[in-house]
Protein backbone atom coordinates (compact mmCIF):
# COMPACT_ATOMS: atom_id res chain seq x y z
CA UNK A 1 0.00 0.00 0.00
CA UNK A 2 1.21 3.38 -0.88
CA UNK A 3 1.03 5.49 2.38
CA UNK A 4 0.88 9.61 1.20
CA UNK A 5 1.28 12.01 3.29
CA UNK A 6 -1.04 15.29 3.99
CA UNK A 7 -3.50 13.99 1.49
CA UNK A 8 -7.18 16.52 1.27
CA UNK A 9 -10.32 14.32 1.91
CA UNK A 10 -13.03 16.35 0.51
CA UNK A 11 -12.55 14.52 -3.18
CA UNK A 12 -12.98 11.22 -1.40
CA UNK A 13 -16.89 12.27 0.20
CA UNK A 14 -19.64 13.25 -1.40
CA UNK A 15 -19.95 16.82 0.45
CA UNK A 16 -16.82 17.53 -1.18
CA UNK A 17 -15.53 18.97 1.89
CA UNK A 18 -12.74 18.02 4.58
CA UNK A 19 -8.90 19.25 5.30
CA UNK A 20 -6.02 16.69 4.29
CA UNK A 21 -5.01 13.58 6.36
CA UNK A 22 -2.06 13.38 7.41
CA UNK A 23 -1.59 9.70 6.41
CA UNK A 24 -3.56 8.48 3.55
CA UNK A 25 -3.74 5.00 1.50
CA UNK A 26 -5.72 2.92 -0.51
CA UNK A 27 -6.40 -0.77 1.10
CA UNK A 28 -8.13 -3.83 -1.36
CA UNK A 29 -6.97 -6.82 1.08
CA UNK A 30 -7.22 -7.47 4.46
CA UNK A 31 -3.42 -8.53 4.70
CA UNK A 32 -3.27 -4.55 3.17
CA UNK A 33 -5.54 -3.14 5.80
CA UNK A 34 -3.90 -5.01 8.65
CA UNK A 35 -0.57 -3.31 7.85
CA UNK A 36 -2.17 0.43 7.57
CA UNK A 37 -3.22 -0.23 11.02
CA UNK A 38 -0.24 -1.35 12.27
CA UNK A 39 1.71 1.46 10.64
CA UNK A 40 -0.95 3.81 12.34
CA UNK A 41 0.22 2.33 15.71
CA UNK A 42 4.40 2.46 14.77
CA UNK A 43 3.30 6.25 14.66
CA UNK A 44 0.96 6.63 17.83
CA UNK A 45 -1.77 7.99 15.69
CA UNK A 46 -5.35 6.60 15.29
CA UNK A 47 -6.63 5.42 12.09
CA UNK A 48 -10.21 6.39 10.63
CA UNK A 49 -11.82 3.72 7.82
CA UNK A 50 -13.20 5.42 4.85
CA UNK A 51 -15.59 3.86 2.17
CA UNK A 52 -17.56 6.38 -0.23
CA UNK A 53 -17.70 9.19 1.82
CA UNK A 54 -21.55 9.37 1.81
CA UNK A 55 -22.56 9.64 5.12
CA UNK A 56 -19.88 11.64 6.41
CA UNK A 57 -18.94 15.34 7.63
CA UNK A 58 -15.16 15.92 7.84
CA UNK A 59 -14.39 18.85 9.53
CA UNK A 60 -11.70 21.65 7.75
CA UNK A 61 -8.93 20.63 10.28
CA UNK A 62 -8.58 17.20 8.64
CA UNK A 63 -7.83 14.14 10.50
CA UNK A 64 -4.43 14.13 12.58
CA UNK A 65 -3.82 9.62 11.82
CA UNK A 66 -3.96 7.20 9.01
CA UNK A 67 -7.12 7.24 6.59
CA UNK A 68 -7.83 3.72 5.28
CA UNK A 69 -9.72 4.04 2.11
CA UNK A 70 -11.63 0.76 1.83
CA UNK A 71 -11.16 -0.62 -1.80
CA UNK A 72 -11.74 -3.90 -1.89
CA UNK A 73 -14.39 -4.86 -4.36
CA UNK A 74 -14.82 -8.93 -4.88
CA UNK A 75 -17.67 -10.92 -4.98
CA UNK A 76 -19.12 -14.01 -5.13
CA UNK A 77 -22.57 -15.90 -4.64
CA UNK A 78 -22.91 -19.50 -3.17
CA UNK A 79 -26.38 -20.60 -3.62
CA UNK A 80 -28.45 -18.16 -1.88
CA UNK A 81 -25.70 -16.37 -0.17
CA UNK A 82 -23.83 -13.46 -1.74
CA UNK A 83 -20.76 -12.32 -0.09
CA UNK A 84 -19.80 -9.08 -0.84
CA UNK A 85 -16.32 -7.20 0.23
CA UNK A 86 -16.99 -4.28 2.29
CA UNK A 87 -15.39 -1.68 -0.53
CA UNK A 88 -18.42 -2.90 -3.04
CA UNK A 89 -21.10 -0.17 -3.78
CA UNK A 90 -24.34 -1.14 -2.82
CA UNK A 91 -25.75 -0.60 -6.46
CA UNK A 92 -22.88 -3.44 -7.91
CA UNK A 93 -24.06 -5.77 -5.03
CA UNK A 94 -27.65 -5.41 -6.08
CA UNK A 95 -26.57 -5.95 -9.41
CA UNK A 96 -25.03 -8.84 -8.71
CA UNK A 97 -27.61 -10.40 -7.05
CA UNK A 98 -30.20 -9.64 -9.52
CA UNK A 99 -27.49 -11.40 -12.20
CA UNK A 100 -28.01 -14.64 -9.94
CA UNK A 101 -31.70 -14.20 -9.99
CA UNK A 102 -31.14 -13.58 -6.12
CA UNK A 103 -34.09 -11.38 -4.47
CA UNK A 104 -34.61 -10.32 -1.26
CA UNK A 105 -32.00 -7.19 -1.79
CA UNK A 106 -33.96 -4.78 -4.29
CA UNK A 107 -34.25 -2.30 -2.55
CA UNK A 108 -30.65 -1.64 -1.87
CA UNK A 109 -30.53 -0.17 -4.99
CA UNK A 110 -31.89 2.92 -3.37
CA UNK A 111 -29.44 3.30 -0.75
CA UNK A 112 -25.58 5.64 -1.58
CA UNK A 113 -22.44 4.00 -0.01
CA UNK A 114 -20.72 0.65 0.08
CA UNK A 115 -22.09 -2.23 1.65
CA UNK A 116 -19.07 -1.50 4.69
CA UNK A 117 -21.01 1.45 5.53
CA UNK A 118 -24.60 0.20 5.39
CA UNK A 119 -24.29 -2.62 7.59
CA UNK A 120 -22.27 -0.26 10.58
CA UNK A 121 -25.15 2.18 10.36
CA UNK A 122 -28.11 -0.97 9.42
CA UNK A 123 -28.92 1.23 6.26
CA UNK A 124 -32.53 0.74 4.48
CA UNK A 125 -35.03 2.30 2.51
CA UNK A 126 -38.83 0.89 1.43
CA UNK A 127 -39.28 -1.45 3.93
CA UNK A 128 -35.96 -3.25 3.89
CA UNK A 129 -32.74 -3.06 6.52
CA UNK A 130 -29.09 -4.86 6.32
CA UNK A 131 -30.61 -6.79 8.94
CA UNK A 132 -32.95 -8.25 6.99
CA UNK A 133 -30.18 -10.35 4.67
CA UNK A 134 -27.16 -10.52 6.23
CA UNK A 135 -25.60 -13.47 7.29
CA UNK A 136 -22.37 -13.16 8.64
CA UNK A 137 -19.48 -10.51 8.33
CA UNK A 138 -15.97 -10.71 8.39
CA UNK A 139 -14.12 -8.33 10.79
CA UNK A 140 -10.27 -7.32 11.60
CA UNK A 141 -10.15 -7.17 15.39
CA UNK A 142 -7.90 -4.12 15.85
CA UNK A 143 -7.63 -4.58 19.38
CA UNK A 144 -5.69 -7.36 19.48
CA UNK A 145 -2.01 -7.40 18.60
CA UNK A 146 -1.49 -9.26 15.68
CA UNK A 147 -4.96 -7.80 14.49
CA UNK A 148 -6.74 -11.17 13.69
CA UNK A 149 -9.94 -12.14 11.37
CA UNK A 150 -12.85 -12.65 13.03
CA UNK A 151 -16.37 -13.91 12.10
CA UNK A 152 -19.47 -12.01 13.57
CA UNK A 153 -22.97 -14.20 13.34
CA UNK A 154 -26.15 -11.59 12.64
CA UNK A 155 -27.17 -12.21 16.24
CA UNK A 156 -24.63 -10.99 17.55
CA UNK A 157 -24.68 -7.77 15.66
CA UNK A 158 -26.74 -6.02 17.31
CA UNK A 159 -28.98 -4.31 14.87
CA UNK A 160 -31.33 -1.54 15.74
CA UNK A 161 -32.07 1.48 13.99
CA UNK A 162 -29.93 3.09 11.43
CA UNK A 163 -27.64 1.91 14.79
CA UNK A 164 -25.21 -1.90 14.95
CA UNK A 165 -22.39 -3.49 17.29
CA UNK A 166 -19.85 -1.65 15.12
CA UNK A 167 -20.64 1.76 15.66
CA UNK A 168 -19.72 0.68 19.40
CA UNK A 169 -17.24 -1.80 18.14
CA UNK A 170 -14.90 1.00 16.00
CA UNK A 171 -11.66 -0.90 16.64
CA UNK A 172 -13.43 -3.76 14.42
CA UNK A 173 -12.87 -3.39 10.80
CA UNK A 174 -15.67 -4.56 8.24
CA UNK A 175 -13.87 -6.66 5.43
CA UNK A 176 -16.71 -8.47 3.67
CA UNK A 177 -20.67 -9.33 4.26
CA UNK A 178 -22.58 -12.26 3.42
CA UNK A 179 -26.16 -11.97 2.77
CA UNK A 180 -28.80 -14.79 2.49
CA UNK A 181 -31.21 -14.34 -0.12
CA UNK A 182 -33.63 -16.28 -1.86
CA UNK A 183 -34.13 -17.49 -5.59
CA UNK A 184 -36.61 -15.33 -7.18
CA UNK A 185 -37.68 -14.99 -10.73
CA UNK A 186 -34.80 -12.42 -12.95
CA UNK A 187 -37.81 -10.41 -14.34
CA UNK A 188 -39.76 -9.88 -11.25
CA UNK A 189 -36.09 -8.42 -9.75
CA UNK A 190 -35.75 -6.05 -12.10
CA UNK A 191 -38.99 -5.03 -12.28
CA UNK A 192 -38.67 -4.56 -8.61
CA UNK A 193 -35.36 -2.79 -8.76
CA UNK A 194 -37.23 -0.01 -11.60
CA UNK A 195 -39.78 0.53 -9.92
CA UNK A 196 -37.10 1.47 -6.83
CA UNK A 197 -35.22 3.40 -8.86
CA UNK A 198 -38.10 5.70 -10.35
CA UNK A 199 -39.59 6.16 -7.15
CA UNK A 200 -36.16 7.43 -5.57
CA UNK A 201 -35.44 9.47 -8.32
CA UNK A 202 -38.77 11.04 -8.02
CA UNK A 203 -37.43 12.21 -4.27
CA UNK A 204 -33.98 12.72 -4.84
CA UNK A 205 -31.42 11.64 -7.77
CA UNK A 206 -30.19 8.91 -6.84
CA UNK A 207 -26.45 9.79 -6.55
CA UNK A 208 -26.64 13.71 -6.15
CA UNK A 209 -25.68 15.20 -2.99
CA UNK A 210 -27.77 15.67 0.10
CA UNK A 211 -27.53 15.51 3.35
CA UNK A 212 -30.95 13.59 4.36
CA UNK A 213 -29.74 10.97 5.89
CA UNK A 214 -28.55 12.80 8.69
CA UNK A 215 -31.78 12.98 10.48
CA UNK A 216 -33.20 9.96 12.09
CA UNK A 217 -37.19 9.35 11.96
CA UNK A 218 -38.86 8.86 15.66
CA UNK A 219 -40.71 6.12 16.80
CA UNK A 220 -44.23 6.35 17.80
CA UNK A 221 -43.23 5.24 21.37
CA UNK A 222 -40.95 8.42 21.68
CA UNK A 223 -43.94 10.94 21.00
CA UNK A 224 -45.14 11.50 24.20
CA UNK A 225 -48.73 10.88 23.27
CA UNK A 226 -50.47 8.01 21.23
CA UNK A 227 -50.86 8.53 17.18
CA UNK A 228 -55.00 9.33 18.17
CA UNK A 229 -53.44 11.94 20.69
CA UNK A 230 -51.38 13.67 18.77
CA UNK A 231 -54.00 13.87 15.38
CA UNK A 232 -56.35 14.92 18.30
CA UNK A 233 -53.55 18.00 19.30
CA UNK A 234 -52.00 18.46 15.43
CA UNK A 235 -54.09 17.23 13.13
CA UNK A 236 -51.40 17.33 10.24
CA UNK A 237 -50.63 14.07 11.52
CA UNK A 238 -53.53 12.11 10.27
CA UNK A 239 -51.26 12.23 7.03
CA UNK A 240 -48.77 9.71 8.43
CA UNK A 241 -51.27 7.72 10.50
CA UNK A 242 -50.09 3.77 9.30
CA UNK A 243 -46.14 5.18 8.92
CA UNK A 244 -43.67 2.76 10.23
CA UNK A 245 -42.23 6.18 12.10
CA UNK A 246 -42.53 9.66 12.13
CA UNK A 247 -41.20 11.03 9.50
CA UNK A 248 -37.86 13.69 10.19
CA UNK A 249 -39.14 15.15 6.97
CA UNK A 250 -42.59 15.67 8.53
CA UNK A 251 -41.45 17.03 11.40
CA UNK A 252 -38.87 19.71 9.84
CA UNK A 253 -41.60 20.42 7.01
CA UNK A 254 -44.53 20.80 9.91
CA UNK A 255 -41.84 22.90 11.99
CA UNK A 256 -41.44 25.67 9.51
CA UNK A 257 -37.83 24.97 9.20
CA UNK A 258 -37.49 23.29 5.65
CA UNK A 259 -34.77 25.94 3.99
CA UNK A 260 -33.44 26.78 7.25
CA UNK A 261 -29.67 26.97 8.44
Amino acid sequence: NTIRDYVSIAPYTVYGIGGPARYFADADTPEGIRDLVKFGRSKGVPFFVLGAGSNILVSDEGFPGIVIHIVNRNMSAEGTILTADAGVSMAQAVAASANGSLTGFEWGIGIPGTVGGAVRGNAGCFGGEMKDVVSSILILDTADESVPIRTIPRDACEFGYRNSIFKSHREWIILSVSLALAKGDPKEIQKKILSITRERNEKQDIGTKSCGCIFKNVAWSDAGYSPDELVRHFPEFEAIIGHPNIPASFLIDNAGLKGMR
